[in-house]
């Protein structure tokens, strides 16, 4: 969950550095299927290609038809200096434990409400219950009253 932007930014860098390794005009060395930089980011290859398709919306990596590969364009390298995703990962996470802690406090302040209200509704049951045993301790001083008034 945490980890959205993970796999753009080990693409990009393993594109990067593919491209670096290999001469650009020989397009079939540094342009790969997505079996292939699957295996060598250590991702499924469902996440590899989502990531893929992303990337190619944004104009950073450039995709050949003929064999379905994967090259890193010049967009794609500059992004991948400035480490753009995985900064983007380190706000995305950040925003998530925001949310997280949003929820968390709303839970505890309903929590915190229901007790109270539990508490409340039990301190008002004990008082009448007091309410009524001094009702009847005093009506029962009146009777003790009235009985002592009458005997003497």
């Amino acid at each position: 969950m945490l980890n959205r932007y993970k796999t753009h930014q080990k693409i990009l860098t393993h594109l990067k550095d593919e491209y670096k390794k290999h001469n650009q005009e020989n397009l079939d060395l540094y342009a790969f299927n997505s079996e292939k930089i699957a295996a060598k980011v250590n991702f499924t290859i469902t996440k590899v290609e989502a990531a893929l398709y992303e990337l190619k919306e944004l104009n950073l990596v450039d995709f050949r038809k003929d064999g379905e590969k994967f090259k890193i364009s010049d967009s794609g390298i500059a992004k991948e200096k400035t480490n753009f995703y995985r900064e983007k990962q380190y706000d995305y996470v950040v925003a998530r434990l925001k949310d997280l802690a949003l929820f968390t406090t709303s839970i505890l302040a309903i929590f915190s409400f229901m007790i109270t209200i539990y508490k409340i509704s039990s301190d008002n049951f004990e008082s009448k219950e007091l309410k009524k045993r001094i009702n009847y301790l005093e009506l029962k001083l009146e009777k003790q009253k009235s009985i002592n008034k009458t005997g003497k």
